[in-house]
């Protein structure tokens, strides 16, 4: 029976030749599964932090889109600073106590009231959630003829990356005729 020499099996004068990795190749091809691990993790944790910005950003334009159109259904007269936004919300029978703010400074929305009033807001807890709601008369002669409501809303970011706060501003008129 005729012997087959492999290649891999012996080398040309006859010695065996080992069929394993160098120590050189099994460093540089765990440098290469490190470095594609610590990129597969930093990306990871990239899309965890943006699904959270978002959100985050959805539940704050669902808090400023409830408290506008509230706001918007009141009486022309009665919007005005220190008010509550609706009847509904006036404090009184535990209610909660949702009132226009009565300066133009940012107010806190970590309050029973406003979780109370938007429960969602309870995913904010550390982000100092606040907000500003100025109301402006928009005069013609003597007369109010529309009230600007604008309202900005800030939280810190996640995890505290990214700006100093993230925010959203609504803005809307409501006229004396149509209301």
């Amino acid at each position: 029976m005729r012997k087959v020499r492999h290649r891999w099996a012996e080398n040309i004068k006859g010695q065996k030749c080992s069929s394993g990795f160098t120590i050189v190749e099994v460093v540089i091809a765990a440098g290469i599964l490190s470095v594609v691990f610590l990129a597969t993790m930093a990306l990871i944790n990239f899309q965890r932090l943006q699904s959270r910005k978002a959100m985050e950003q959805a539940i704050m334009l669902d808090f400023a889109e409830h408290y506008i159109e509230i706001a918007r259904n009141k009486p022309f007269s009665q919007i005005v600073g220190g008010t509550p936004i609706n009847p509904l919300y006036d404090g009184q029978h535990s209610a909660p106590d949702i009132r226009f703010p009565t300066n133009s400074g940012w107010q806190s929305l970590w309050t029973t009231d406003f979780r109370n009033f938007h429960p969602d807001l309870e995913w904010f807890e550390g982000s100092s959630p606040q907000y500003k709601c100025i109301i402006t008369n928009q005069m013609v002669g003597s007369d109010t003829r529309s009230k600007h409501i604008e309202l900005d809303v800030r939280w810190k970011p996640p995890l505290g990356r990214g700006a100093d706060w993230l925010s959203i501003r609504l803005d809307t008129l409501v006229y004396q005729d149509f209301n």
